[in-house]
C-alpha cells in the first residue's frame, strides 16, 4: 500500500492518505510517495482513534436506552399506581351507593308491607294525575288544521 504525503515547509504538517495512483515526485516537490511499510501503520492510529470514537458513542447511546428505559417503567408504575388508586376510590364510593340504595330499597319495601292499600292508592293516583298532565300538553301542542285559501 502507497501512502501520499503532502507537506510544505510553511506550515509543516503532515496528512497521509491512502492512494491508488503513483504520482511522480519530480513533478512537486512538496508531495511524495512513500511505503506504508517504511512508516509502520501510521493510517491506522487514525482509524484505530476513529474506532475508539465509535465505541464511545455507541456506549453512550446504550447508556442513553437504558436510562430512557428506566425513565419509561417509573413513569408507567406512577400512572399504574396514579389509575390503582382512582379505581380503588371510585369502586368504594360505588361500594358506598350501592349499600345506601339497597338500604333505601329495603325501607320503602318495608313501608309497601306494611300500608299495601296505601301504596296502591298512591301509585294509582300518580299514574291518573301523569295521565291527565299526558293528555293535556298532548292537546295543547296539535296543530290548527289548515284552511284552504280557495
Amino acid at each position: 500500500m502507497l501512502l501520499l504525503h503532502t507537506h510544505c515547509g510553511n506550515c509543516k504538517k503532515e496528512s497521509p492518505v491512502n492512494v491508488h495512483f503513483l504520482i511522480k515526485a519530480e513533478q512537486n516537490p512538496c508531495i511524495s510517495v512513500i511505503d506504508a511499510k517504511q512508516t509502520g501503520s501510521y493510517p491506522m492510529a487514525d482509524n484505530t482513534r476513529m474506532q475508539e470514537e465509535m465505541r464511545a458513542l455507541q456506549d453512550q447511546i446504550a447508556n442513553l436506552k437504558d436510562s430512557l428505559t428506566s425513565q419509561g417503567y417509573s413513569v408507567a408504575d406512577q400512572v399504574r399506581d396514579t389509575a390503582s388508586s382512582a379505581f380503588n376510590g371510585a369502586a368504594r364510593k360505588v361500594d358506598g351507593a350501592t349499600r345506601y340504595a339497597r338500604n333505601e330499597a329495603a325501607s320503602v319495601a318495608g313501608i309497601v308491607r306494611e300500608h299495601p292499600t296505601a301504596t296502591s292508592t298512591a301509585l294509582l293516583g300518580m299514574a291518573l294525575v301523569g295521565g291527565v298532565l299526558g293528555y293535556l300538553l298532548g292537546s295543547q301542542t296539535a296543530e290548527e288544521p289548515r284552511r284552504r285559501w280557495y
